[in-house]
Protein backbone atom coordinates (compact mmCIF):
# COMPACT_ATOMS: atom_id res chain seq x y z
CA UNK A 1 0.00 0.00 0.00
CA UNK A 2 2.95 2.89 0.60
CA UNK A 3 4.58 2.02 -2.51
CA UNK A 4 1.49 2.74 -4.55
CA UNK A 5 1.21 5.77 -2.07
CA UNK A 6 4.70 7.16 -2.87
CA UNK A 7 4.11 6.75 -6.79
CA UNK A 8 0.52 8.10 -6.93
CA UNK A 9 2.06 10.94 -4.80
CA UNK A 10 4.93 11.32 -7.19
CA UNK A 11 2.31 11.32 -10.08
CA UNK A 12 -0.01 13.64 -8.58
CA UNK A 13 3.55 16.25 -7.86
CA UNK A 14 4.38 15.57 -11.35
CA UNK A 15 1.38 17.19 -12.58
CA UNK A 16 0.92 20.29 -9.80
CA UNK A 17 4.17 21.25 -10.49
CA UNK A 18 5.83 23.36 -13.05
CA UNK A 19 9.51 23.61 -14.55
CA UNK A 20 12.13 21.45 -14.24
CA UNK A 21 13.16 19.09 -11.79
CA UNK A 22 16.40 21.18 -10.96
CA UNK A 23 16.08 24.13 -11.78
CA UNK A 24 19.69 26.10 -11.83
CA UNK A 25 18.16 28.74 -9.43
CA UNK A 26 14.97 28.87 -7.92
CA UNK A 27 12.53 31.52 -9.79
CA UNK A 28 12.69 33.51 -6.57
CA UNK A 29 16.62 34.13 -7.37
CA UNK A 30 15.74 34.73 -10.80
CA UNK A 31 12.84 37.14 -10.98
CA UNK A 32 14.20 39.01 -7.46
CA UNK A 33 10.77 38.41 -6.09
CA UNK A 34 10.07 41.12 -3.50
CA UNK A 35 13.66 40.97 -2.48
CA UNK A 36 16.51 44.10 -2.70
CA UNK A 37 20.19 43.73 -1.98
CA UNK A 38 19.48 45.10 1.10
CA UNK A 39 16.76 42.20 2.16
CA UNK A 40 18.90 39.50 0.91
CA UNK A 41 21.84 40.48 2.95
CA UNK A 42 19.85 40.00 5.88
CA UNK A 43 18.48 36.59 5.24
CA UNK A 44 20.56 34.13 5.91
CA UNK A 45 22.16 32.29 2.72
CA UNK A 46 21.06 29.12 3.74
CA UNK A 47 17.51 30.12 2.97
CA UNK A 48 18.45 30.37 -0.60
CA UNK A 49 20.07 26.66 -0.68
CA UNK A 50 17.64 23.53 -1.81
CA UNK A 51 17.18 20.83 0.17
CA UNK A 52 18.95 18.16 -0.43
CA UNK A 53 17.33 14.30 -0.26
CA UNK A 54 20.18 13.17 1.81
CA UNK A 55 19.65 15.44 4.37
CA UNK A 56 15.64 15.39 4.23
CA UNK A 57 14.89 11.97 2.96
CA UNK A 58 11.25 12.21 4.75
CA UNK A 59 10.25 15.47 3.37
CA UNK A 60 11.44 14.29 -0.40
CA UNK A 61 9.30 10.94 0.00
CA UNK A 62 6.38 12.77 0.97
CA UNK A 63 6.35 15.69 -1.35
CA UNK A 64 8.67 14.47 -3.96
CA UNK A 65 11.81 16.38 -5.97
CA UNK A 66 9.11 18.42 -8.15
CA UNK A 67 7.55 19.91 -5.05
CA UNK A 68 10.46 20.69 -2.85
CA UNK A 69 13.18 22.13 -5.55
CA UNK A 70 10.08 23.88 -7.25
CA UNK A 71 7.36 25.83 -5.74
CA UNK A 72 8.13 24.66 -1.93
CA UNK A 73 11.90 26.41 -2.83
CA UNK A 74 10.21 29.45 -3.98
CA UNK A 75 8.19 29.60 -0.99
CA UNK A 76 11.02 29.50 1.77
CA UNK A 77 12.62 32.45 0.18
CA UNK A 78 9.49 34.27 -0.36
CA UNK A 79 8.62 34.28 3.18
CA UNK A 80 12.11 34.78 4.23
CA UNK A 81 12.14 37.94 1.94
CA UNK A 82 8.50 39.06 3.45
CA UNK A 83 9.61 38.46 7.11
CA UNK A 84 12.82 40.22 6.81
CA UNK A 85 10.85 43.73 5.89
CA UNK A 86 8.53 43.48 9.19
CA UNK A 87 9.68 45.43 11.73
CA UNK A 88 9.61 43.31 14.35
CA UNK A 89 11.85 40.90 12.50
CA UNK A 90 15.81 41.82 11.81
CA UNK A 91 17.63 38.77 10.13
CA UNK A 92 16.32 35.96 8.66
CA UNK A 93 18.20 32.98 10.43
CA UNK A 94 16.08 30.37 8.76
CA UNK A 95 13.30 29.54 6.35
CA UNK A 96 11.83 25.73 6.53
CA UNK A 97 9.05 23.56 5.68
CA UNK A 98 6.49 23.40 8.32
CA UNK A 99 5.65 19.61 7.81
CA UNK A 100 3.46 19.33 10.76
CA UNK A 101 0.85 22.34 9.32
CA UNK A 102 1.37 21.48 5.46
CA UNK A 103 -0.45 18.93 3.79
CA UNK A 104 0.74 16.57 0.21
CA UNK A 105 -0.58 20.04 -1.60
CA UNK A 106 -1.33 22.65 0.59
CA UNK A 107 2.24 23.53 1.94
CA UNK A 108 3.07 26.46 4.51
CA UNK A 109 6.51 27.50 5.36
CA UNK A 110 7.90 29.43 8.50
CA UNK A 111 10.87 31.62 8.82
CA UNK A 112 12.82 32.39 12.02
CA UNK A 113 13.93 36.09 13.03
CA UNK A 114 16.27 36.60 15.37
CA UNK A 115 14.06 38.48 17.54
CA UNK A 116 11.93 34.78 18.07
CA UNK A 117 9.68 36.03 15.94
CA UNK A 118 7.93 33.03 13.30
CA UNK A 119 6.50 34.21 10.28
CA UNK A 120 4.21 31.48 8.33
CA UNK A 121 3.31 31.87 4.71
CA UNK A 122 0.86 28.76 3.20
CA UNK A 123 0.55 27.69 -0.05
CA UNK A 124 -2.05 30.24 -0.85
CA UNK A 125 0.28 33.25 0.13
CA UNK A 126 -1.39 33.69 3.33
CA UNK A 127 0.84 35.13 6.00
CA UNK A 128 0.82 35.25 10.02
CA UNK A 129 2.99 35.40 12.42
CA UNK A 130 3.62 34.41 16.20
CA UNK A 131 6.33 34.88 19.22
CA UNK A 132 8.46 31.66 19.73
CA UNK A 133 7.50 31.20 23.76
CA UNK A 134 11.19 29.45 23.89
CA UNK A 135 12.93 32.89 23.18
CA UNK A 136 15.18 35.54 24.97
Amino acid sequence: MHQYRCVLTSVFMLLLCTGSARPDESDAQKNNVGSTSTSKSLVDPGVFERYLEKDHPQTFMQYGALAIWGPIQKLREETALHAVKLPKCGRVLWSELATKESSIDKWVVYADCETGLRVYKDWDGRTWSRKLSAWN
